[in-house]
């Protein structure tokens, strides 16, 4: 991961090369009812040994409200 400019543009150097890219882990989870939401963790390596990862961003989930019908009883989760 790199930071996107102030500008909007597209960076200067390859991802590869650039001096203030970042190692994230990321997990999306999207459900089959239309839910999702994202997980993120900047990792810490020492070498090629990963050491660590910095603090864990969840997103709220999102989607619309999921309505499972029981027997003549809507609930609403």
């Amino acid at each position: 991961m790199i930071p996107k400019p102030e500008n909007g543009s597209i960076p200067s150097k390859p991802p590869s090369q650039h001096p203030e890219r970042r190692e994230i882990y990321m997990t999306i989870l999207n459900t089959t009812v239309g839910r999702n939401t994202s997980i993120v963790s900047e990792v810490y390596r020492e070498g090629e040994k990963v050491v660590g990862f910095g603090k864990t961003d969840a997103q709220p989930l999102e989607g619309g409200l999921l309505f499972v019908p029981l027997p003549d009883t809507p609930l609403c989760f």
